[in-house]
């Protein structure tokens, strides 16, 4: 079963060769626009083309790679695991 809902899938960007708008971005990454516009004046959002002064559009693959690089995830090593050898008369 998938975590995201028919609508959640619809609205994610289908195409690499799309851009994308500040507010759609967000919405796709679940996110607000203010946190956007912070890690894109800190220089840690995903590259953006600066249409004007107050315009932004996001390369959706860009947006994709962007994204890749920040996904992080625990690495569990799995160990061979012997039993503990008890001692006999203990109880």
């Amino acid at each position: 079963m998938s975590k995201f809902s028919k609508n959640d899938q619809a609205n994610a960007p289908a195409d690499d060769s799309e851009h994308l708008t500040q507010a759609e971005l967000a919405k796709w990454l679940r996110c607000s626009t203010r946190t956007l516009q912070r890690l894109h004046s800190t220089g840690d959002g995903p590259p953006a083309i600066q249409l004007s002064d107050r315009r932004l559009i996001f390369p959706v693959s860009d947006a994709r790679s962007w994204l890749a690089t920040r996904t992080k995830g625990v690495k569990i090593e799995t160990k061979s695991r012997r039993p503990i050898a008890r001692k006999s008369g203990v109880t």
